[in-house]
C-alpha cells in the first residue's frame, strides 16, 4: 500500500520490498522491547541507568516514524485517521549522546498523547518532530502537534505524577519522560493553549 492505496503486484519494486523488510525489522527489534519497557518501569524510582551512545537523530526519527505508523497498521479500529509525521533535522548529520531506547520511550509517550488528543477528528492531523541547536550550541528536540491544545490549568499539571485527563490513563507518561530527560542532564517543557496545538521541547 502507498498512502492508503493498494499497489498492484507489477508495481512492486525491489526498493519497496527492501523498505518493507527494513520497517518490519525495526518494529521487531524495538517495538516489543519498548512495550515491555513501559510495563516494567512504571515506577518512577526504578528507571534504568542510561547507556549513552552516539544517536544519529535523522535515523532515530525514521525509526520513531515507523514505530508510530505500525500502531495504525495493527490497531486501525482505534483511530480513524493516521497523522502525518513530519521530520526536520538541522544539520542533517546531527548526533546526540543519549540512551536510544530511553529517548525513544519519551518520543512514543508524547506522540501517543498527541494521537489520543486528536481522537477521530476529520481534520489534517500533523505531528512535527524537529531537531537543531540553539545559540548556545545545545541540542534541541521538539515534538509539535496541531491538536486541540490544553488550557492553562491542565498545562500546569501535566508533569505531575499520576495526573491525567484520560479515563484509562495512568498519568505516568510525561512524568516518566521528564525523569528520563533529567537522567540525560536535559530539560523538558511544554507550551500549549486551546485550539493552538501543543509543543514539547527538550534541551540537552
Amino acid at each position: 500500500m502507498s498512502d492508503g492505496d493498494q499497489i498492484s503486484p507489477e508495481c512492486i519494486t525491489s526498493k519497496i520490498i527492501s523498505d518493507t523488510i527494513r520497517g518490519l525489522n525495526i518494529i521487531e527489534d524495538h517495538g516489543k522491547e519498548l512495550i515491555h519497557f513501559v510495563e516494567t518501569y512504571r515506577n518512577l524510582t526504578q528507571l534504568p541507568k542510561p547507556e549513552f551512545t552516539r544517536v544519529n537523530i535523522r535515523e532515530f526519527f525514521e525509526r520513531i516514524t515507523i514505530l508510530v505508523n505500525s500502531q495504525f497498521d495493527s490497531e486501525v479500529e482505534i483511530y480513524e485517521k493516521r497523522p502525518l509525521i513530519i521530520a526536520e533535522v538541522i544539520p542533517d548529520d546531527l548526533v546526540l549522546m543519549a540512551d536510544d531506547k530511553l529517548l525513544a520511550q519519551v518520543f512514543l509517550n508524547v506522540i501517543k498523547n498527541s494521537i489520543e488528543a486528536f481522537g477521530n477528528e476529520k481534520k489534517r492531523n500533523e505531528i512535527a518532530i524537529k531537531a537543531g541547536q540553539n545559540p548556545d550550541g545545545r541540542i534541541v528536540l521538539m515534538i509539535q502537534d496541531n491538536g486541540p491544545g490544553m488550557d492553562a490549568d491542565t498545562l500546569e499539571k501535566i508533569f505531575v505524577p499520576f495526573f491525567t485527563t484520560k479515563e484509562s490513563g495512568s498519568g505516568i507518561g510525561l512524568s516518566l519522560s521528564r525523569q528520563i530527560i533529567r537522567l540525560h542532564n536535559g530539560s523538558i517543557t511544554c507550551d500549549s493553549s486551546p485550539e493552538q496545538g501543543t509543543t514539547i521541547t527538550m534541551v540537552f
